[in-house]
């Protein structure tokens, strides 16, 4: 075995080989030649071997100290002696130096995330082609990709390791992996739907729907406000994904115009569980937890004020949403950050002239301070919300749910890669993902472990991969349960729609405004 700057050599030489090269170099370098060693004949088993013998330095290290000494001299420079160490036989290998590096990463790498390698469904970053960044974040980028082998188009959101430097971040993650594939098994029509999800030495990788229409956030900045009918239906998509999510004991703790996707018919779609939590057990009045996070405009007064949440969180966030596409802006926004908190906490909730009763009931309602008297947390639960006459008395929620409703906004797209409706600051930045090579990162997690942060710890996102085996398939939405809450089990979906239809929508929209149990202000 020999080796250079570039290559490593696997050869195979005799010993009738050196002794012609011994005999080579005497004819042509007879000044320079170097002694072949006297060499032991291998077939003689006759003599007795002593403690002396052993000592004897074998074959094989005077042929090496050997071929050492005529390296380093005119031999060494010439052809002669190029050629006895160049390939030449069928047996003789020469294998590049870079292909050993890449052997050996990959076997790290398959040691570390075995389950990458033993499913075909699992992928890789090379299975894709990165075409443009439609956004970034504080842990990393999503840039929209072609998958090589369907040649479909995805968001791929892509979480660097090094910046999960906490446990905490680490469990987020993880948890954040998990609901999306708990939901790719619910193909919900307004919830973002997993493809797959794989990992390699410096990055976390999730492969998403793509959705053409960037997101509510861009659409606000373009059209500051939206038309009553419009702002409605994106309500009750957000509704029915929120119910969905609840009904699978996830709590979203982050819904705002960012995470509301606009699909290329228009409709809505919720994204980034980042931020999410999934509980655990059936009884859905234990599903409390204290942690502080979320989006500061869009949080609940109980999250502020530190205290135990639940699901009524995420209707609180709903009712500032609403607020806000009617509007225009939030109803608590401030100048800074404190001050904000606490009009959250104890400001009046003002409606400027003119604005619409049932939304206002509706949105008093979701911003009811105490969360035991908000607007679908009691025992009505989304019941509530879907029979209040903001809804009842202009839509059908099996429509809403099939999609017939037709947006009066559709995001133009002249072609399937039309970026038009992205934020070009996002569109212009590069899609490079690899800040090290992963070997560098093998190395240092090796040698210098303490200045790994967590998310390259080993094993620390083992099981974090996922593939949809059923993701060329038209596959129907599970249940229709998304229409009723679990504690209306009892009611079919036509008793869902008899319920309003058989009240006097009239009536039921002027006296439904007893649902709100604090009074509001409108603002002249």
């Amino acid at each position: 075995m020999l080796e250079d700057d570039t290559n490593h050599y696997s050869l195979i030489r005799y010993m009738n080989d050196f002794k012609e090269l011994d005999t080579l170099i005497l004819k042509y370098f007879p000044k320079q030649r170097i002694p072949l060693p006297k060499l032991a004949n291998p077939s003689d088993t006759s003599k007795k071997r002593s403690l002396f013998s052993l000592k004897k330095k074998s074959n094989t290290e005077l042929l090496e100290q050997y071929l050492h000494r005529c390296i380093y001299g005119l031999i060494g420079q010439s052809s002669l002696f190029r050629d006895f160490l160049s390939a030449q036989r069928d047996e003789d290998r020469i294998i590049s130096k870079v292909d050993v590096r890449q052997l050996v990463t990959q076997h790290v790498v398959q040691a570390s995330f075995p389950e990458q390698h033993q499913d075909p469904f699992h992928k890789n970053i090379n299975d894709y082609q990165l075409i443009k960044v439609l956004g970034q974040g504080a842990a990393g980028k999503v840039i929209l990709v072609r998958e090589n082998a369907s040649r479909k188009l995805y968001a791929l959101k892509a979480i660097n390791k090094s910046w999960n430097i906490t446990k905490r971040e680490v469990d987020n993650l993880k948890m954040e992996r998990d609901i999306l594939a708990t939901l790719s098994q619910i193909y919900h029509p307004f919830i973002i739907q997993l493809q797959s999800a794989f990992q390699d030495q410096q990055n976390l990788y999730l492969v998403l729907e793509y959705h053409a229409g960037a997101d509510l956030a861009t659409l606000l900045q373009r059209y500051i406000k939206f038309p009553a009918e419009q702002c409605r239906l994106y309500a009750a998509e957000m509704l029915m994904g929120l119910q969905e999510l609840h009904r699978h004991h996830i709590l979203y703790r982050d819904l705002k115009p960012e995470n509301v996707l606009l699909a290329a018919d228009g409709h809505i779609v919720l994204t980034d569980f980042g931020l999410s939590k999934m509980f655990e057990g059936e009884d859905k009045y234990e599903h409390r937890t204290m942690s502080f996070c979320g989006t500061p405009e869009y949080l609940a007064p109980e999250i502020i004020r530190q205290e135990e949440y639940s699901y009524a969180a995420d209707y609180w966030s709903l009712g500032t949403m609403m607020y806000e596409m009617i509007t225009g802006v939030t109803p608590f926004m401030a100048d800074n950050l404190q001050d904000m908190y606490t009009r959250i906490v104890y400001g009046d909730l003002l409606f400027p002239h003119g604005f619409d009763p049932e939304a206002m009931n509706i949105i008093a309602g979701l911003l009811e301070r105490d969360p035991l008297d908000r607007l679908g947390a009691g025992f009505g639960g989304v019941f509530e919300l879907r029979t209040h006459a903001y809804f009842a008395g202009h839509l059908s929620w099996k429509d809403v749910h099939a999609k017939k409703i037709r947006p009066l906004y559709v995001p133009p797209r002249a072609s399937e890669t039309d970026l038009s409706n992205f934020d070009p600051e996002f569109l212009n930045m590069s899609t490079h993902l690899k800040e090290e090579n992963d070997q560098a990162i093998i190395l240092r997690q090796k040698w210098l472990p303490d200045t790994c942060p967590a998310g390259l710890v080993k094993d620390a996102f083992r099981g974090f991969s996922f593939a949809d085996k059923n993701t060329n398939l038209d596959m129907p939405y599970e249940s229709e349960l998304s229409f009723l809450s679990d504690e209306y089990m009892l009611y079919g979906e036509e008793d869902d729609d008899e319920f309003i239809c058989s009240t006097d929508v009239d009536y039921y929209a002027n006296n439904i405004l007893s649902v709100s149990h604090k009074p509001f202000k409108l603002q002249c």
